[in-house]
């Protein structure tokens, strides 16, 4: 559905002559890229809204897909897969937003899934290897993401502003436990490998 929909974008654009036809497949990419970076934020703005607190929706996805994009954890086979998933997850984290409330136990868990993002990311993906310059980098920019977020996290939680302490908190919470099927595969191969 993506891919198809970044080739007709491309199409459009070769029609309008602002593409060569012999960059199609960059665009294509590029296009396709972008989309996938669109659709988390839009998809949070249309379920918040939904749940009247479009403002949660928001909060919570920034720091995920900003963490995510670097972090790398587990992802699904198939696009349509993907999209069911995220949009459920997405819809239950904003859903958690409204009903938890604010506590020292929620920005602990932020501070520890904070922790294990930077110790364990990033987590490459089957599709992409990185190289060793590029593992590095990751690190270290998944470091100060997380880092950034978790200090507004306690900044909000420390002025009392607790709403936003708990979006970003679980904005933070979030790609770490998409890391756990990871870890734990990894974890498992390791000692497979051992024996």
């Amino acid at each position: 559905m993506i891919e198809r929909t970044a080739r007709r974008i491309t199409e459009w654009m070769i029609k309008c002559e602002v593409v060569k036809e012999s960059e199609k497949e960059l665009y294509v990419y590029a296009a396709h890229s972008f989309i996938l970076t669109l659709l988390p934020v839009v998809l949070s703005l249309i379920l918040g809204l939904i749940l009247k607190v479009p403002i949660n929706g928001i909060l919570i996805i920034l720091p995920f897909t900003a963490v995510r994009k670097y972090s790398g954890g587990f992802h699904a086979s198939k696009e349509a897969v993907c999209l069911i998933c995220s949009s459920l997850l997405i819809l239950l984290c904003i859903f958690l937003s409204v009903i938890i409330s604010c506590s020292w136990i929620m920005l602990t868990i932020a501070g520890i899934s904070a922790i294990s993002l930077i110790c364990f990311s990033p987590i490459e993906n089957d599709n992409r290897i990185l190289t060793e310059e590029e593992q590095d980098k990751y690190k270290r920019t998944t470091a100060i993401i997380v880092g950034g977020f978790f200090f507004s996290d306690l900044l909000f939680f420390l002025f009392n502003i607790g709403r936003l302490s708990i979006c970003i908190s679980i904005g933070v919470i979030l790609p770490a436990l998409l890391q756990v099927p990871c870890i734990i595969t990894k974890l498992f191969h390791c000692k497979r490998n051992i024996q």
